[in-house]
């Protein structure tokens, strides 16, 4: 019995000793996501100390480029064209339907709702991500396929949709808590350090467990409670 005693003494000493050295590297990885974020200009929202999300806008869109117009030569001036005169008169424009009103917004996601997630999951690297950039891991098939076209082994990845219970620890712990308040449809981007990335599960394809994490998830489905 003494010795059962002293056995589970030594672990829980262990333990404490394991972690102590990385509680004192949590400000600095908090810092390196906020000065990310910022120098992104990304209108993000911090869920807690180890936790920040950044929810897409659907309604941005890329402005494309007005086609260039070619030089006028003040050499050549152009005649004026005759236009002909028009001798039908023209008809009045139909009037247009008022404009729709918005459809109205996704109901906001609560604890014990159940989520369907398609994702993305990245390791931290203060950069931004490219599209051609590996993930660690998705289940998106597109994504799965373009891996498996390039050489990649992504048989053993499961490309089926990743169902969670919010605040039930389904899913990385800054996930389940940043879950709460967005809408179904959305894209939203968490970024985790190691505290809210793996809690107490082991990383299964990293070695260091101090790595903060990039979580990209497309919220496909809600079913609330």
């Amino acid at each position: 019995m003494r010795r059962f005693c002293v056995y589970i003494l030594f672990l829980a000493l262990a333990w404490t000793g394991c972690t102590d050295p990385n509680e004192n590297l949590i400000p600095s990885k908090q810092d390196e996501i906020r000065s990310f974020l910022d120098g992104q200009q990304k209108e993000y929202t911090q869920i807690d100390l180890n936790t920040f999300r950044y929810i897409r806008d659907p309604s941005e869109e890329v402005e494309e480029p007005e086609e260039p117009t070619g030089p006028e030569n003040p050499e050549e001036p152009t005649e004026p064209v005759d236009q002909p005169q028009q001798t039908e008169e023209e008809e009045p424009a139909e009037p247009t339907d008022p404009v729709d009103p918005e459809e109205p917004l996704e109901p906001e996601i609560v604890a014990g709702d159940e989520v369907t997630l398609t994702c993305w999951i990245y390791p931290f690297m203060n950069a931004a991500i490219s599209e051609d950039q590996m993930p660690l891991y998705t289940n998106d098939p597109v994504s799965v396929e373009r891996l498996r076209v390039s050489g990649v082994e992504v048989d053993f990845w499961d490309v089926s949709p990743l169902v969670v219970r919010v605040g039930e620890g389904d899913v990385m712990p800054g996930v389940d808590k940043g879950l709460v308040g967005c809408r179904r449809g959305g894209f939203v981007e968490f970024y985790m350090t190691f505290v809210d990335a793996y809690g107490k599960r082991v990383v299964g394809l990293l070695t260091d467990k101090t790595q903060s994490m990039v979580f990209f998830c497309r919220i496909e489905q809600v079913n609330g409670v």
